[in-house]
């Protein structure tokens, strides 16, 4: 949580980067936290598909949240690769700025 906070408030590429990379971490808790729910709650083939459909989940997610996050900045900002590092990651400098990004 503690690198999503400063990824939102990084104000330079290197500050960003390095709350990337605090945020790289912490992905595998969520894995520990499944296993040993799905374990208590579904046996057999029930749990097999259940852990299948948990691995998707998180294969998934993250590529999806990228691609989303950026056709919404682009969409809300008119602007491509725009990052003035005000803490929303230019969204609020789109907005300002947004007639002549277009």
């Amino acid at each position: 949580m503690a690198g999503s906070v400063w990824a939102a408030l990084a104000n330079s590429l290197p500050s960003l980067t390095a709350a990337r990379a605090l945020q790289g971490p912490g992905a595998p808790p969520a894995w520990w936290w499944a296993g040993p729910w799905v374990q208590d709650l579904y046996q057999g083939p029930q749990r097999t598909r259940v852990m299948a459909y948990v691995g998707m989940v998180m294969g998934l997610c993250p590529p999806l949240a990228t691609v989303i996050g950026g056709q919404l900045h682009v969409h809300l900002t008119g602007c491509l690769g725009e990052f003035c590092g005000d803490g929303l990651g230019g969204l609020r400098c789109g907005w300002r700025r947004g007639a002549a990004c277009r």
